[in-house]
């Protein structure tokens, strides 16, 4: 992160970053500025997200590269997700919205 004009590292863990990983009462304990990462829609953020002065960076990935990565994930945790196929078959069921990340949820 860059602060007064000077690269410093941030000591808080990307993990405990995460929106949706933590509580909201944990990030009032950081230490200004915060650095924080969602996997979420800016659409999907709190509200008052926009009427403060943040600062917002999006980035975005390849879509043949979050297919490739999601599968893979699929097959990592087979129990969770009930997916044991390979890609051929696993492939129409991403395009078509069947498999996601939240697919055990379903």
């Amino acid at each position: 992160m860059i602060l007064k004009g000077k690269p410093e590292y941030s000591q808080v863990g990307k993990g405990i970053s995460y929106l949706e990983f933590a509580s909201p009462e944990l990030y009032e304990e950081l230490p200004s500025p915060r650095l924080l990462n969602t996997l979420n829609r800016f659409d999907w953020l709190p509200a008052k997200t926009s009427t403060y002065k943040n600062k917002i960076v999006l980035t975005t990935r390849n879509p043949k590269d979050v297919a490739v990565s999601l599968y893979h994930h699929h097959i990592t945790l087979q129990e969770m997700y009930n997916y044991s196929g390979d890609f051929e078959h696993w492939f129409p069921l991403y395009r078509d919205g069947k498999r996601t990340i939240f697919s055990s949820l379903a």
